[in-house]
């Protein structure tokens, strides 16, 4: 039972009356006197304490007795000469190890006193198995007899034992005249020691299987639920499992990885500038092996000249390859051609076709591929790749037609006087044909110069029409005359 300080606590006790012809001890004793007594105190697993006493009514005697909480502690008093006496039992607790038990003898008689015989041996017990952890011990006791005799399996005669060790131990205990036998079986747990081991890498479609040893009276607890003793994965995770029986419980936590395909991406094809170099880069992830088609392993390679150019990445389960295309792009070229003349009134366009790659940017800010002008000034563009830009720009004026005569004779004698069909500045640029009298085209061209005619003609008369920007259509005849 569970006391504290200065608690007080009735402790059974049995009174028995023996008559002189059957009691334990005989009257021609001489070291009895009437109201003398036999008591003992016991409980159930401690030491047991046997006192013989001669008392008068109403005196009283204290010992003392050591016992653990819960202990079911019982007191005994025989009366040896049958003069009549009441026992009962008291308990204060002065430390909450200790019993001071006083009995008190006076001449009321038991309620027992009718009973004959002394209480028997059959609660003699060590009571149900018990299971010890490493390092520990255990106690085991049947229960105390005042003058009784014990013979235990380890051959101890004392009435309790110590055991360590795992077994089966048995108790005889002799009292009275009887011969009581118990044993109980004595659990010793072996320590429970195991491991996951260390994290794993697996590839896709392999597993990893945990087989844990079986510890008696263990009970097992992974981190999905499951209870068994083996365990196969085959997913990445974070496993655990926990192992307890009555004495321990260890836990171990493994994690458990799968291996995807490396992710192997170049990007797209290069274009390399020339005289300027590139790299490809790939950044290998662990377990992850790489080599480049030149044979180097290096996470980048530097690419100088055009080619097809490949990577193969293995992480030892899955091998990935990738290529890319390098082709060279110089900068950009721009040619806006000659300067141009600007008719009163009219308009002048600039065009650039772009290239795949390249932005256009006119000297007014315009992106588009044409550039419409009505004023004379300079006019530029800068065209932009991704290896640099280029520029160009053109000198516009205005052409004043005015008023202006066009020659119809001229004597090609090679004196430089008069030797060409020469046409006004504002009209030169236009596109000219020149027919013979008999309609055949001798001479055309779209951008006239004052250049005709170019070769030896018969004297005679010639037909042309000329086209310009700044003027009227016009067409006439020209007299050759050498």
């Amino acid at each position: 039972m569970e006391v504290d300080s200065q608690d007080r606590v009735l402790v059974s006790a049995y009174y028995y009356s023996y008559l002189l012809d059957i009691g334990p001890y005989s009257s021609t004793k001489p070291e009895f006197q009437a109201d003398s007594f036999v008591a003992t105190l016991s409980n159930d697993l401690a030491t047991v304490e046997c006192a013989r006493f001669v008392t008068g009514p109403g005196e009283d005697i204290v010992w003392n007795m050591e016992l653990d909480f819960g202990d079911n502690a019982w007191l005994m008093v025989d009366n040896v000469l049958n003069t009549g006496a009441s026992v009962f039992g008291s308990k204060i607790v002065d430390d909450p190890d200790v019993w001071s038990v006083v009995a008190s003898v006076g001449n009321n008689p038991s309620p027992y006193v009718n009973d004959p015989q002394p209480p028997p041996a059959t609660d003699i017990s060590l009571g149900s198995d018990v299971t010890i952890c490493h390092g520990e011990k255990v106690k085991l006791s049947p229960g105390q007899r005042c003058n009784a005799q014990y013979l235990w399996s380890t051959g101890s005669t004392n009435s309790t034992i110590e055991v360590t060790q795992a077994g089966t131990y048995w108790v005889d205990v002799t009292w009275q005249g009887n011969t009581v036998h118990d044993e109980v079986e004595v659990f010793n747990p072996a320590p429970i020691v195991f491991t996951l081991g260390n994290d794993q890498l697996i590839c896709p479609g392999n597993s990893v299987a945990w087989n844990l040893p079986v510890f008696d009276g263990a009970t097992y607890l992974w981190s999905d639920g499951s209870t068994s003793t083996t365990k196969t994965v085959s997913t990445t995770g974070t496993y655990s499992v926990k192992v307890s029986n009555i004495c321990q419980t260890v836990s171990d936590t493994a994690k458990v990885t799968v291996k995807l395909p490396p992710v192997v991406d170049l990007g797209n094809d290069l274009q390399l500038c020339v005289g300027k170099e590139a790299s490809l880069n790939y950044a290998a992830g662990p377990g992850e092996t790489i080599q480049w088609s030149d044979g180097s392993t290096a996470t980048a390679l530097a690419i100088t000249s055009p080619g097809t150019y490949k990577i193969t990445v293995s992480n030892g389960c899955t091998i990935v390859t990738d290529e890319v295309g390098v082709t060279l792009s110089p900068l950009p070229v721009v040619d806006l051609g000659e300067d141009q003349k600007l008719c009163d009134g009219k308009e002048v366009r600039l065009s650039y076709a772009a290239k795949t790659g390249e932005t256009v940017q006119w000297s007014d800010g315009s992106t588009s591929s044409t550039l419409t002008i009505e004023q004379a000034g300079t006019y530029g563009i800068t065209v932009t790749n991704h290896c640099g830009a280029a520029q160009d720009e053109v000198l516009v004026t205005i052409k004043d037609a005015g008023e202006f005569l066009i020659p119809n004779v001229i004597t090609p004698n090679g004196d430089n006087k008069n030797d060409y069909f020469q046409l006004p500045d504002h009209v030169q640029d236009g596109s000219l044909t020149v027919y013979n009298r008999w309609g055949e085209r001798i001479f055309t061209t779209s951008s006239y110069e004052n250049n005709w005619p170019q070769a030896s003609l018969s004297t005679g008369v010639y037909f042309y029409t000329l086209r310009s920007k700044c003027i009227p259509d016009q067409k006439g005849m020209i007299q050759l005359i050498h």
